[in-house]
């Protein structure tokens, strides 16, 4: 016999704030958690946003010069 077990998925989008994320090659504020580094297309995660106790970790390659802004990502939780 088989049972069939329904779980409800519950997901959150939201937006990501102007203050969590910059263009340029590391983090200059506590707040900045995405970094975008227009000259190589790395897209990058600061956890503390200090580049001082955790070190950004590449998650994307993109392509350099692109205009992006915190509009273009959303946060799924």
């Amino acid at each position: 016999m088989c049972e069939h077990t329904s779980q409800a998925l519950l997901v959150s989008i939201l937006k990501l704030s102007a203050s969590a994320f910059t263009i340029g090659s590391v983090a200059t504020t506590e707040a900045q958690r995405f970094i975008y580094d227009s000259s190589t297309g790395g897209l990058f995660f600061d956890l503390d946003g200090s580049g001082g106790a955790f070190t950004q970790a590449q998650f994307a390659q993109l392509h350099g010069g692109l205009s992006l802004t915190e509009a273009n990502f959303v946060i799924v939780a």
